[in-house]
């Protein structure tokens, strides 16, 4: 359990009226994600925002670096920016590797079997470095 707070999880804090209010932070900022009836709930509202930002922000990132290791010129006039607001209640997410990655999806849903195979190699590769995570090796 975390020490620093009496719920044991990051962002999710018990209020004085018994209720739970979840938060997360992201390049400094903290976004308010609501209070809710049961720490349950909290938690699970927090959970989805990790998932949504941060792991926006690795596939952005990785998107990214493998273009630059293929192509050095290609990251230095497409830099990644990725930038998280909230609007009207929502977690909004602003990745400048988005409209790349969607152009990668749909090239590779309209292609011939020679080129969805360059696609996986170029997926693994993208994703290679990070298989040890996945894995559960230490």
């Amino acid at each position: 359990m975390r020490t620093d707070n009496k719920s044991g999880h990051k962002g999710v804090f018990r209020k004085k009226s018994g209720r739970y209010s979840a938060s997360i932070g992201f390049k400094k900022k903290v976004f308010y994600l609501g209070t809710f009836d049961t720490c349950e709930e909290a938690i699970e509202a927090r959970e989805k925002a990790e998932e949504k930002i941060f792991g926006s922000f690795l596939e952005g990132h990785r998107y990214w670096k493998s273009r630059v290791e293929l192509d050095p010129e290609w990251g230095e006039e497409h830099p990644f920016r990725f930038e998280v607001e909230k609007q009207n209640g929502d977690i909004i997410i602003h990745n400048s590797m988005e409209k790349y990655m969607d152009q990668e999806k749909a090239e590779q849903n309209n292609s011939d079997p020679e080129s969805e195979k360059k696609h996986c190699i170029k997926q693994f590769r993208r994703t290679a470095p990070y298989r040890h995570i996945n894995a559960g090796y230490q």
